[in-house]
């Protein structure tokens, strides 16, 4: 087995156990809490995911790359990046602070539960060492870190919600999983050689800046993706019942899960797409459409396997008190798909330069999520939500190529891969 495949598999196994555990403890919590209860608690961490975007500083999609580029300047940029989240998830959490102030009923105790979320947020720079690992293939690693932070928080969240203030203590664990996971990166990271001294005493503002110039682009990008991740649920507070927020969340939670299994994929293949586009364009475009065509498959699949088997799982899933959530879920499954595509076309993006190209489809799969959630969110509740989702995500996956010159013949090149024919040879 090479050494892709090692890290593929041993990235999948890490996401397939984090996705098996979170869940396993989001259908404990809808069960234990009901759709009120559990559409209250999803309400605040929409709110708190949808800044924290900030938090990430527009890095997430360019750090690993700019870490493989300036190997010999990596602690620098590593630190540049880590003061950039810094500031980042503080505004992130003032902003979530400010929104439920203003959004929120009295009824809702959303103040404590997004300045525990957000406090939470924070703690999560500290996984900016994870890029480092990751830049260095060290995937085994981080992912064992990862993993033994989220199978303690999954056992942690079955007592939180089974405690006297279960919401609360939902929140609480978030911030000890965020700590506990940067002191295991952080270890993983030192035994390998990265010496966090040395690295804090390598900061430069030169490099921040530049790291800053890069990320502005992707920031905007990330936050057009956020708000039509996030906005459904956020929408779905303020215009309909809270259970209503219960039941559509409850279906997002078992199509939500498998969008882990594309992320492992390009957390693996990103360091070799680099090294590709380095030195052998024509492989490099290649390969990529190869990823875009399999990971379209895989995602086929799981959505019609979704839909098909809505009823019987929500059934045996979540029981008699979420009626609606199997007809939510055989259109939110479909989602997945276009999540599937859009992963494996990031890096067609990325190391072409092609930011603002990102930009462009983002913002327009959020604008038309917010309009459409306004129109259907009134006339057919949660799922008006979903049918909002997967015309936004089949937007920003492919859709959106489609209206400009320079990525137009990417598009149909996609729509080839999904449609398995075959594929042109040379740049796309």
């Amino acid at each position: 087995m090479n050494a892709f495949a090692r890290d593929t598999v041993t990235l999948i196994a890490e996401r397939a156990a984090r996705l098996l555990a979170g869940l396993a403890v989001a259908v404990f919590c809808a069960r234990v809490l009901g759709p009120r209860e559990y559409g209250l608690y999803s309400y605040a961490v929409s709110l708190v995911v949808l800044f924290s975007v900030l938090g990430q500083a527009g890095l997430d999609q360019i750090l690993v790359r700019e870490l493989v580029r300036r190997d010999g300047a990596a602690d620098q940029t590593l630190m540049a990046a880590l003061s950039l989240r810094v500031v980042g998830s503080v505004g992130a959490g003032a902003l979530a602070l400010l929104t439920v102030s203003v959004a929120s009923p009295p009824e809702l105790p959303a103040a404590l539960l997004v300045s525990l979320l957000a406090l939470a947020g924070v703690l999560q720079t500290s996984h900016t060492i994870d890029a480092w690992l990751q830049a260095q293939q060290r995937f085994r690693a981080s992912s064992a870190a990862k993993t033994v932070a989220v199978l303690l928080a999954a056992v942690a969240r079955i007592l939180a919600v089974l405690s006297s203030a279960p919401l609360l203590g939902l929140a609480l664990v978030s911030i000890g999983e965020a700590a506990l996971t940067g002191v295991l990166l952080g270890l993983a990271a030192s035994r390998r050689g990265l010496r966090l001294r040395n690295a804090v005493a390598a900061f430069d503002r030169e490099e921040r800046h530049r790291l800053w110039l890069l990320a502005r682009p992707m920031l905007a990008s990330s936050f057009a993706v956020a708000l039509y991740a996030r906005a459904d649920v956020f929408l779905l507070g303020q215009l309909s019942a809270r259970s209503e927020v219960g039941q559509y969340s409850a279906a997002a939670s078992l199509s939500e899960a498998f969008y882990l299994l594309p992320i492992a994929l390009m957390t693996a293949a990103s360091p070799r797409l680099a090294e590709r586009y380095r030195t052998d364009e024509a492989a490099f475009h290649r390969e990529c459409l190869a990823l875009v065509r399999y990971s379209s498959l895989a995602g086929f699949c799981v959505a019609l396997t979704l839909t098909a088997l809505a009823e019987p799982l929500v059934a045996v899933v979540y029981g008699d008190a979420y009626p609606r959530t199997a007809q939510i879920l055989a259109v939110h499954a479909w989602s997945t798909w276009m999540v599937f595509v859009s992963v494996a076309s990031e890096p067609w993006y990325l190391q072409q330069g092609l930011q603002r190209a990102y930009l462009r489809k983002t913002m327009l799969a959020a604008t038309a999520n917010l309009l459409l959630n306004l129109w259907l969110i009134p006339r057919y509740g949660g799922v008006g939500a979903a049918i909002a989702t997967v015309v936004s995500y089949a937007l920003s996956a492919f859709g959106g190529n489609l209206l400009w010159r320079d990525t137009r013949g990417f598009f149909f090149r996609q729509v080839r891969a999904m449609l398995l024919l075959p594929l042109p040879r040379g740049r796309l």
